[in-house]
């Protein structure tokens, strides 16, 4: 059970919206049971910074720091 755990506690859910809020949560079923998913705003993948409203502004100020700290 521990490492069903483990696995669940990785998975993230995020919310794309041009609005400011919407209450959504989101689950995952395995063996009978429900994994509540964690809400972020943002998330990195494959090196990209995504946030909710997919304005990338985390992703280039921390290009831009990243370069200019050079």
């Amino acid at each position: 059970m521990a490492t069903t755990v483990k696995y669940y506690s990785k998975s993230k859910s995020v919310t794309y919206t041009l609005r400011e809020h919407i209450d959504s949560s989101y689950y995952i079923e395995h063996e009978y049971a429900c994994h509540n998913l964690d809400k972020v705003d943002t998330f990195k993948d494959l090196g990209v910074q995504f946030d909710n409203k997919l304005t990338f502004e985390g992703h280039i100020h921390e290009k831009i720091n990243k370069l200019t700290a050079c």
